[in-house]
């Protein structure tokens, strides 16, 4: 990622990973360990997200990771781990309140956490199939309509329709369940 990106273009990802350019993104991010990395996953569950923080490596797995986001357990690529390297997107879209998302806007929300500090990530908010509670990337955004309480910005791009990507379905109860 050597230009900057639109943190939603940082969502556009190849169908295939690229695994020598994985391997080399995590080299080039244990490096330089502490500094923001932007690390890319496609999950059945949740889609294409995006994780930008401060890249830590866990004492307990012994792999590097934005926030709970591992991109090399077990000394490998995450197989859900699409690309890896230093954040360099700008933030886009307006400020919204939690209250006002649906699901499958695409979103940039902004969390802060005593174990893994200031993190964002990218993606689509997806609802739980029987009620509004808003997901990201297993994050919670929103429960019985009130802000999650790690959550401190949300910033809505639109529909995820409206820019080009697909629809995800609402999560089930299986796929909430904490």
């Amino acid at each position: 990622m050597n230009e900057t990106v639109n943190a939603v273009d940082s969502l556009r990802v190849p169908a295939k990973r690229n695994l020598a350019a994985l391997r080399a993104g995590i080299e080039e991010a244990a490096r330089s360990e502490g500094t923001l990395l932007r690390a890319v996953f496609r999950s059945p569950r949740h889609g294409v997200i995006s994780v930008a923080g401060a890249g830590q490596r866990s004492a307990v797995m012994n792999a590097l990771g934005v926030a709970n986001f591992f991109v090399d357990p077990g000394a490998k690529p995450a197989g859900d781990l699409v690309t890896v390297g230093p954040d360099e997107a700008e933030q886009s879209g307006e400020e919204t309140p939690v209250a006002e998302l649906e699901h499958a806007d695409i979103v940039t929300a902004g969390f802060e956490h005593p174990v893994y500090g200031d993190f964002g990530i990218t993606g689509a908010a997806l609802a739980a199939a029987d009620s509004e509670d808003l997901w990201l990337g297993g994050w919670l955004l929103r429960a019985a309509g009130q802000p999650a309480a790690h959550l401190r910005s949300v910033h809505r791009h639109g529909a995820a329709a409206d820019l080009g990507f697909e629809t995800p379905a609402r999560l089930q109860a299986l796929d909430v369940a904490v």
